[in-house]
């Protein structure tokens, strides 16, 4: 299986690019509506995207040519043009869009916006960027984000280009499947959209830009008021552990019926995450990890905090899975595809860590796991995560947060980091001859207030721990 990786080259001049090529607007217009939560593979195809280049690319393309031309036994010139020539066939392998749900949105509801890489060939491709968007606007190596607000005459118009953050070496930040799609959603509030007015917004990568789309935000009626955004998110997959040896023998004793494991909370990196999530697999992207599913025809998740107690268990995350079927005769195969999200509203802590690495230190974190039968609607499969007592400290979260729980029946991959070369070990739980649930379902948030100190030490105020 052949891998291709597109050079790295920062898109310049977005100002001065073309105009993209628009899908069928019923097409896009019908699929966007609605602000989707999860895409599917047929539904993207059903979009027209044609590779588009900026006006600046297509002139230094032009120059190369012109030059070579005028010195036609210039190596150095033979060689740049035959790489901008390779270059473009391989971008014309990646074509971008940008869709809107709509056209006019009040300053108090999300204006979202999804940004589509797909990859037209039929072998996977790995991309030299990645889109940062859901917590502010940030971009990665090869692409840049371009949003302003447009005044009326005689006023000037403000712009915002993307922060960029450049990294070298390591593995690429995003890898498609054949035929497959990057579909990211990020709410342009968080992306400098605060207050009424005409705006426009366009993105690009490499020498490849979309056309430009203009939106209007209206102003609130009296008396209401605009929610605070997400402004930083801590993700961690809980995965087995070893300890402790003997809790995980106290509840093996008091719930024989239950399938009870140490487990342990291993931090990931947010925006690696987020990006895995928005990489098709299996046919279907989840564009937004912020806004996932709560149910399916056949599941709906719930969650609920224990606070600890003198004398009692640690605090513990109920996760509830309940059929929405009479006698849905679903199992799950394994647990080990949890991950606990927690988002703060207000500024948090952000522990130290080096680039985008995960944070392994301290990494086992979780007590243990009792996980019950599902069975039937009258009881629900319900699984137990007993926190540490200073997991607020370990996970630098202080203050109100908002906790949710990711569940997924797939390994999910994250972008920007080496394959790992090991196989993943099934378990089957509770199988007699019930059929697996597949899926991906996030529990509603559930709000905790956690205590101001307790706050990891050395650990610096700003951004998503990723």
């Amino acid at each position: 299986m052949s891998m291709r990786s597109a050079p790295l080259l920062l898109l310049a001049a977005l100002a001065a690019g073309g105009q993209g090529v628009a899908p069928a607007a019923d097409d896009a217009e019908n699929l966007f509506a609605g602000s989707p939560r999860v895409l599917t593979k047929a539904q993207l195809d059903s979009l027209v995207l044609r590779a588009e280049f900026s006006s600046h690319w297509l002139e230094e393309q032009q120059r190369a040519a012109d030059l070579l031309r005028a010195n036609p036994a210039d190596e150095d010139l033979q060689q740049h043009v035959a790489w901008r020539k390779q270059h473009r066939a391989e971008l014309e392998q990646s074509p971008i869009a940008l869709y809107l749900p709509k056209h006019r949105f009040r300053l108090d509801e999300p204006v979202h916006a999804y940004f589509v890489v797909k990859n037209a060939s039929a072998e996977p491709i790995d991309l030299d960027m990645r889109l940062d968007l859901q917590l502010g606007l940030r971009t990665v190596n090869a692409c840049r984000v371009e949003l302003r607000r447009v005044e009326g005459a005689g006023e000037e118009s403000e712009s915002r280009v993307s922060e960029h953050l450049w990294q070298c070496g390591g593995p690429s930040h995003l890898t498609l499947p054949a035929k497959g799609y990057y579909c990211l959603r990020a709410d342009l509030r968080r992306l400098g959209v605060s207050r009424p007015g005409e705006y426009a917004i366009r993105w690009g990568f490499s020498g490849l830009t979309s056309r430009e789309v203009k939106f209007t935000v209206v102003a609130l009626e009296d008396g209401k008021t605009v929610e605070k955004p997400v402004r930083a998110v801590r993700v961690a997959r809980i995965t087995r552990g070893d300890e402790p040896r003997e809790r995980v023998a106290q509840l093996r004793d008091a719930e024989p019926a239950a399938v009870v494991e140490a487990a342990r909370l291993a931090p990931l990196s947010f925006s690696r995450f987020a990006a895995g999530l928005a990489v098709e697999a299996e046919g279907v992207l989840y564009p937004d990890v912020l806004d996932l599913p709560g149910q399916d025809s056949l599941v709906t998740a719930g969650l609920h905090f224990e606070r600890p107690r003198d004398a009692g268990p640690p605090a513990t995350l109920v996760l509830t899975l309940t059929p929405r079927q009479k006698n849905a005769g679903l199992f799950l195969k394994d647990f080990d595809h949890l991950v606990l999200l927690a988002a703060s509203r207000s500024e948090v802590e952000k522990l130290s860590h080096d680039g985008e690495r995960e944070q392994q230190e301290d990494a086992k974190v979780m007590h243990a796991l009792a996980i019950h039968s599902l069975t039937d609607p009258k009881r629900p499969l319900r699984i137990r995560i007993e926190l540490e007592e200073n997991w607020p400290r370990r996970l630098g979260l202080s203050g109100p947060v908002e906790l949710r729980v990711i569940l997924s029946s797939e390994p999910i991959r994250l972008q920007g980091e080496w394959p790992q070369l090991r196989s993943i070990e099934k378990k089957e739980l509770f199988a007699s001859g019930r059929m697996p649930w597949r899926g991906l379902l996030c529990t509603p948030a559930v709000s905790v207030d956690l205590p101001a100190d307790e706050v990891a030490p050395g650990a610096r105020k700003e951004g998503d721990g990723s």
